[in-house]
């Protein structure tokens, strides 16, 4: 269990969101998150169907490009993309081009790096089911250290994306919530 701390939510009509070029200010226990309109059948039923990563892209690994006149448009595309998965896609502002990718920035076997671009977002598809989510297998030696086989398999084949948080008073506390959820 973590210490008790208070986590701020603040629903805004009108934001900086719009505006490419912001920078959400980093703060302890505040989330920012932006809701768009995407048209997509393809969408999961998350809080959040994309992570964004504000002028950045990573280079040399695109599969697809297309030009659209949004970024809800560009996310779209990727979440309906019938030829190869997309993992990520990166949206330019400024020339309306957007770019699909069956790489992520935690794609193994493959140089991935983050660098900058002014006027270009990165964005992550959180929609991808567990078997998707990598692009290639990943091999995981034994332990050396006496932890036994099972205890360390049944976290192998998982991928951490948190769909939502809570604050609760004991282990307890944690399970019933999680056995009452109905979101997802």
């Amino acid at each position: 269990l973590t210490p008790a701390q208070e986590t701020l939510c603040q629903l805004q009509n009108v934001t900086a969101a719009n505006n490419p070029a912001s920078t959400p200010q980093r703060s302890s226990s505040m989330y920012y998150m932006v809701k768009l309109q995407l048209r997509s059948e393809n969408a999961c039923q998350r809080p959040w169907n994309f992570e964004r990563v504000p002028n950045k892209i990573i280079r040399g690994l695109d599969n697809a490009l297309i030009y659209t006149s949004t970024k809800e448009a560009c996310l779209s595309a990727c979440l309906n993309e019938k030829r190869f998965i997309c993992r990520s896609v990166e949206y330019d502002y400024n020339n309306m081009k957007c770019v699909l990718s069956d790489s992520d920035r935690r794609s193994v076997g493959q140089f991935v790096q983050l660098v900058d671009a002014q006027g270009v977002d990165y964005f992550e598809n959180l929609c991808l089911k567990p078997s998707q989510a990598c692009k290639f297998s990943r091999q995981f030696q034994l332990p050396r250290i006496g932890v036994s086989d099972d205890k360390v398999s049944q976290y192998v084949g998982l991928h951490y994306y948190t769909d939502k948080e809570l604050q609760v008073t004991s282990e307890t506390a944690c399970k019933l919530a999680c056995e009452i959820e109905s979101e997802f």
